[in-house]
């Protein structure tokens, strides 16, 4: 399957930002949390980019170092690993890639609501909320939530996950997601 240019431009993006953010990074407390902001650092702006599908509840989660401390987040075993930690230069270099695909110009204000159907896509940062949903009202609205949500995928899928899992019925675990997926009887 081969890539368009503007992936492989997030991906060079994505691999310039963790190249650079051993090296740069520094110390900071670990008063972040999953759900909430932290004020603007040093290191950026707080950032979140999240993924929903309405009618089934799946969430995928992208956070900038400045949003959630990785440290903090993974080092703590969760019900699901669905949230990730990115650069700060890699979530900005994710937000104008999604203004580039017409997230700015459909999106609505505020955050998505809950329930109804279909799937959304959410990108907060410290000006506020903005969601995109795949059912649209018009069809740029809809082929623009399709783009940025493969931007997001791309995204979401080159980004680590540390995340430790709570897992009580061990290797079944694998059998009963491939059952969910149907890919296993």
């Amino acid at each position: 399957m081969s890539r368009s240019p503007l992936t492989l431009l997030v991906a060079a993006a994505l691999f310039v930002g963790l190249s650079f953010s051993g090296a740069c990074g520094t110390p900071r407390s670990s008063n972040g949390s999953v759900t909430g902001f932290k004020q603007a650092g040093s290191l950026g702006l707080a950032f979140r980019a999240t993924w929903r599908d309405q009618n089934t509840g799946k969430k995928l989660e992208l956070v900038s170092q400045t949003h959630t401390d990785a440290v903090e987040l993974y080092s703590q075993a969760r019900a699901s690993a669905d949230t990730k930690v990115q650069t700060d230069e890699a979530m900005r270099a994710l937000q104008k890639e999604l203004e580039a695909r017409g997230f700015a110009k459909h999106a609505q204000s505020g955050r998505a609501p809950s329930g109804g159907a279909g799937q959304v896509l959410e990108f907060e940062s410290p000006d506020g909320a903005r969601h995109l949903g795949s059912r649209s009202a018009t069809p740029e609205a809809r082929k623009a939530y399709l783009e940025c949500f493969l931007v997001f995928r791309d995204v979401y899928n080159y980004t680590d996950g540390l995340q430790t899992v709570e897992n009580q019925s061990g290797g079944a675990l694998f059998d009963d997601q491939k059952r969910k997926l149907g890919t296993q009887p």
